[in-house]
């Protein structure tokens, strides 16, 4: 059955609801409330204004109704609705219909939110007398994310008729149900959509967090297996290569490093492909691994794949691993949609996009595939390299992720893949992190940052949200905040950067900006990889608050990579701070700001877990320890 099948989904409507993430009937049946209004509670109307919500009814005698035009040229109709208690004006926008029907009634039953001592367009039920029940409105109204030219009450008539016409399958087993006191899927999804009290609501969200995290482990559970069926390349480790290279550096190994490098060793000496995700916070030292991984592959006489998800990135891991294993005669290859080689050896490093994956006919020797930031391809580790098979083998694979993942969520949620965990070097310096919170304290702002790139010759950032201005927002478009640190900094002295460009046209910028031809460089996120410009020691974020935590941790990281003190400014829309942006304020620990945005917001689409690769749940928080543990049971 298709969408289309349910009764009120039109092809326009379908399209309206692909743009919510519902693209089957199964989608449409999951669709998580954002929110329940309980108008089952009765208040005087005396009471209604201490209130703040809409959870509550009241009702009156309907006086004094009336039609208004108001300065913008809107149709006003207003009435005055009494109780013994007190009296409250309501009031509807554009709603003339309702004029003829207010003036012939003596009664009614209400519910909205009180502004000023007055509601607008709010709930409202015709009664015959004051002792009627309002059952159309004493319910519990559901709510749902919405898109333009689709509501909530649209989606819920929709809901209700697939809920009429599809069978809805039981998923877990009755064993399971009864143990566990768990109620059906289709009483569930009722629950979800249609419940009559409290009771229901959290029954349907225990019954469909269970099913989610079981659902997710069984699968994990299946990967694993599928994975170690394959055979991989057991390659012998050169002891004194790794120890040259070591000493070559500049720096000391931190002892996590040393360890994840053991952990690879031993992976990579095994005949099972090795599957391990390298995730280190920001700045922890990520890139010197996989360079030390890809030798080892080399001395085996196999090629190493790196794919980065920008060329800037891919630009930048060629000049890293050029400049540590160019010294030891490892033959390193830069492949990006631009730039193509036909010259290639068998144990060459070929470092590029996910350009590389289109061309696999020229990839027949591949012993390791390494994956930065590995989300941003779409494209499962697995089926990238079951396509690079060579004698029956596939590729070790090697994955790095800088958004930080909590032990606990990575360990239940990367059951098919190792985890080496890496800490940030101790010695680097605290990115000094402030809100600024009002026009002056923004203005004294600009002016330590003048005298700090005249004094020092510093570099900055500035990060905003938006390409251009919409009129339905107000967040500061990089184009407007362009233009005015042009007109503070001089024309010269401020570049511009952001995804509509051109491949040639970013590179160049950030190519200008790392040589030192301008001071400011104005952005969307798409710095948020692929920069290091060590030079570059404050960053300015604009409206701060709309970004996730792990976001803008990653934002951060763009500065305190060289040996002098950086900082971070954030800039909240209007100056309006809040307890997140507080939060970052004092935490600068990767870990930490993970688990409390995902504490934070619960399950659904929180940034730091798309990231990651952990699939969006609707309803389980994946920092659930009791929940996991409760359906572990029942998977051996």
């Amino acid at each position: 059955m298709n969408l289309t099948d349910i009764k009120g989904i039109s092809p326009r409507i379908e399209k309206l609801l692909k743009k919510l993430e519902i693209h089957n009937i199964e989608d449409l049946l999951l669709h998580p409330p954002i929110r329940y209004i309980d108008r089952r509670k009765y208040l005087p109307i005396s009471d209604i204004f201490l209130t703040k919500d809409e959870n509550w009814y009241s009702k009156g005698k309907i006086k004094d109704v009336n039609k208004i035009k108001t300065k913008r040229g809107k149709n006003l109709i207003t009435a005055i609705v009494e109780d013994n208690t007190s009296y409250i004006k309501i009031a509807w926008f554009n709603s003339e219909y309702l004029l003829p029907i207010l003036l012939s009634s003596k009664f009614i039953a209400f519910s909205g939110i009180v502004y000023d001592k007055s509601i607008y367009n709010p709930k409202f039920v015709i009664l015959n007398s004051l002792e009627e029940v309002p059952e159309k409105l004493a319910k519990i109204e559901v709510k749902y994310p919405e898109t333009a030219g689709i509501n909530s009450a649209t989606i819920s008539k929709i809901i209700k008729n697939a809920i009429d016409v599809y069978e809805i399958k039981e998923t877990l087993p009755n064993e399971i149900l009864e143990k566990e006191n768990l109620v059906s899927k289709r009483l569930a999804i009722q629950y979800l959509h249609f419940p009559e009290n409290e009771i229901e609501i959290k029954k349907s969200k225990e019954r469909l967090a269970f099913e989610e995290i079981y659902s997710l482990i069984q699968k994990i559970k299946e990967n694993k297996i599928n994975i170690t069926a394959h055979e991989s390349f057991a390659l012998k480790i050169d002891k004194d290569l790794y120890k040259n290279i070591v000493n070559s550096l500049n720096y000391e190994l931190t002892a996590s490093q040393k360890e994840a490098i053991h952990e690879i060793f031993a992976d990579i000496s095994r005949d099972k492909p090795m599957h391990r995700l390298i995730n280190g916070d920001v700045g922890s030292g990520k890139t010197i691994l996989a360079i030390i991984a890809a030798s080892q592959v080399s001395q085996n006489n196999l090629m190493t794949l790196v794919l980065a998800p920008t060329e800037i990135l891919a630009n930048q891991h060629f000049e890293s691993f050029n400049k540590i294993l160019s010294k030891f005669n490892i033959p390193i290859i830069l492949w990006t949609s631009s730039i193509k080689h036909k010259n290639i050896q068998s144990n060459s490093i070929v470092i590029g996009t996910h350009a590389l994956i289109h061309h696999t006919q020229n990839w027949n020797n591949v012993g390791l595939v390494i994956i930065d930031e590995q989300h941003k391809f779409g494209v499962k580790q697995r089926e990238i390299l079951t396509t690079l098979k060579n004698e029956n083998k596939i590729p070790h694979s090697l994955s790095m992720s800088a958004t930080p993942i909590p032990r606990t969520v990575a360990l239940t949620f990367f059951g098919d893949i190792d985890v080496s965990f890496i800490e940030k070097p101790t010695e680097r310096k605290k990115i000094i992190t402030r809100i600024i919170n009002s026009l002056e304290i923004e203005n004294k702002m600009i002016e330590w940052i003048k005298n700090k790139i005249i004094r020092e010759n510093v570099q900055a950032y500035v990060v905003c949200p938006l390409i251009e201005e919409t009129s339905k927002s107000d967040l500061k478009s990089v184009q407007k905040i362009y233009e005015h640190y042009r007109l503070i900094f001089g024309e010269d002295k401020v570049g511009l950067l952001h995804g509509k460009m051109k491949a040639k046209e970013k590179d160049e910028i950030i190519k200008n900006f790392i040589e030192g031809k301008f001071h400011i460089l104005v952005s969307t996120t798409v710095i948020e990889v692929g920069i290091n410009n060590p030079n570059a020691t404050i960053m300015i974020i604009q409206s701060a608050e709309r970004f996730g935590l792990a976001q803008l941790h990653q934002i951060r990281g763009r500065v305190g990579r060289g040996s002098d003190q950086s900082y971070c400014f954030l800039i909240p829309t209007n100056y309006e701070t809040n307890e997140r942006l507080k939060f970052f304020e004092k935490t600068e620990n990767g870990y930490e700001l993970a688990e409390y945005d995902l504490l934070l917001r619960g399950p659904g689409e929180v940034y730091g877990t798309l990231q990651s690769g952990i699939p969006n749940l609707r309803f389980a928080n994946i920092l659930d320890k009791g929940l996991i543990s409760q359906v572990k049971k029942y998977i051996s």
